[in-house]
């Protein structure tokens, strides 16, 4: 399920949602089972969806409020100083999330979370790899060149051993097979 579902089930069933270093839910009534094991299972996607809308939102008015000041010399009539408070707030709001979008950007995290896929060089099999989050995603130009692995196929293998992970990796490069788990 995507994000914009869970918050719109979230926002249907009267939580509002917001964040800090986490998630917060505000609501009425106690959230249930299945909202909560949504929330709990997605939860470094929701934060990365509610950040970067936060950043993008901020940036935007901060970079429009800059402009406005920039144009609008002070007059006896018209003080700047109240418009640059507002500036200072958002330019410390925005400092606050540049961190978290600046390791969405270098880990790969944005565009998994924004696209459903990354690219990942393995030590273990010595070449770059593609990961999707479903066969449905929708790759970049170029990607197709690299073994694609889903990330079903990913967790399949997880637990075995580097032998083992090798074989599976040449034969799916030869037949373009789909990882099962056993």
């Amino acid at each position: 399920m995507t994000v914009s579902k869970i918050l719109g089930k979230l926002e249907g069933a009267g939580f509002s949602v917001s964040f800090d270093e986490d998630i917060v839910l505000h609501g009425q009534k106690p959230l249930d089972d299945e909202l909560k094991n949504l929330v709990q299972d997605n939860k470094q996607e929701i934060l990365f969806h509610l950040r970067t809308g936060e950043y993008t939102k901020l940036t935007k008015r901060a970079e429009e409020l800059a402009g406005y000041l920039n144009d609008h010399p002070a007059t006896p009539l018209r003080k700047p100083e109240e418009r640059l408070a507002e500036y200072e707030q958002l330019v410390d709001r925005i400092s606050e999330l540049q961190p978290y979008i600046d390791h969405y950007e270098l880990s790969g995290l944005g565009r998994w979370y924004s696209e459903g896929w990354f690219l990942l060089h393995s030590d273990l099999l010595n070449e770059i790899i593609v990961i999707v989050r479903d066969p449905e995603t929708k790759l970049s130009a170029g990607c197709s060149i690299y073994p694609i692995y889903q990330f079903s196929e990913v967790k399949a293998l997880d637990g075995k051993s580097d032998d083992q992970i090798r074989a599976v990796h040449k034969t799916k490069k030869v037949f373009s097979g789909e990882v099962q788990s056993s």
